[in-house]
């Protein structure tokens, strides 16, 4: 028997998914109805396994996009004025709260968006990967995100602010502790389209798991909305450090050559 090499995070994502599916195969052609349910439920529970971890380390190209939820596909809606944008999104995060359920309008988002933040995984230049990630990480029924307010920035930006609380959907849920951040929102002077989605938080990323099984590691709790404390927002990412612009440079040629292609409505 001979081992092929896997050099890459992609190939091993593929060699994994391959193996899954042989071992599903397999499982089916056990004779005894008994020990072919236990080869399933073995074959669920490790799809499970490796769907968290291609959508939580979103940064990766792990090469599993064949084991989690099938991608939304939908036309753009190109053009709108900023504050249409603006106020799809706070219907977004207040209503239909995005940040815990993953339930956004990817229809205003460029398909190649820019999403930075504290989250040791940011940044990852994928709508895709992004939505992913947030199906994954908080339980919707015991998390919510409170809106405190919209803010204009300019002809073609936003910031949202608001505070989280919730429990990360794990098997024991723990619980996060509770914290303020804003979130500010470019949008492209061609397509209208959101292009860049970067956060700051009241705490680190550190202190956010830590405090889940130490609650009271770090900082304190955000206090209720009626006593926000306002986080100040993020750069625009055109005022960020020159590796990080090069970076972007590049992110944005990339993003030109997307436009063209972009199926508006």
């Amino acid at each position: 028997m001979s081992f092929a090499l896997v050099t890459t995070p992609v190939g091993l994502g593929r060699a994994i998914a391959n193996g899954i599916t042989t071992l599903d195969a397999r499982g089916r052609q056990i004779p005894c109805p008994f020990f072919r349910k236990r080869a399933g439920d073995a074959v669920e529970a490790l799809v499970s396994v490796c769907s968290f971890i291609a959508a939580r380390h979103k940064s990766l190209d792990l090469g599993f996009d064949e084991l989690l939820p099938p991608r939304p596909v939908g036309t753009k809606t190109c053009h709108l004025p900023v504050e249409v944008v603006m106020a799809r999104i706070e219907r977004d995060i207040a209503e239909r709260q995005y940040y815990v359920s993953g339930r956004l309008s990817q229809e205003l988002y460029d398909d190649g968006c820019f999403f930075d933040g504290p989250d040791p995984d940011m940044p990852v230049r994928s709508l895709a990967r992004y939505m992913d990630a947030l199906r994954g990480l908080f339980d919707p029924q015991r998390s919510t995100i409170e809106l405190v307010r919209m803010e204009a920035r300019g002809p073609t930006a936003f910031v949202a602010h608001w505070r989280l609380s919730g429990h990360l959907k794990l098997p024991w849920r723990p619980a996060i502790k509770p914290y303020a951040g804003c979130t500010l929102y470019e949008t492209s002077p061609e397509s209208g389209l959101i292009v860049s989605h970067t956060e700051a938080w009241s705490l680190t990323a550190m202190d956010a798991f830590v405090s889940t099984c130490l609650p009271s590691y770090g900082a304190p709790p955000a206090p209720e909305v009626s006593q926000h404390v306002d986080v100040a927002p993020p750069p625009f990412r055109e005022a960020r450090a020159p590796e990080s612009a090069a970076l972007a440079e590049t992110s944005s040629s990339s993003s030109e050559a997307q436009h063209s292609s972009i199926a508006c409505r």
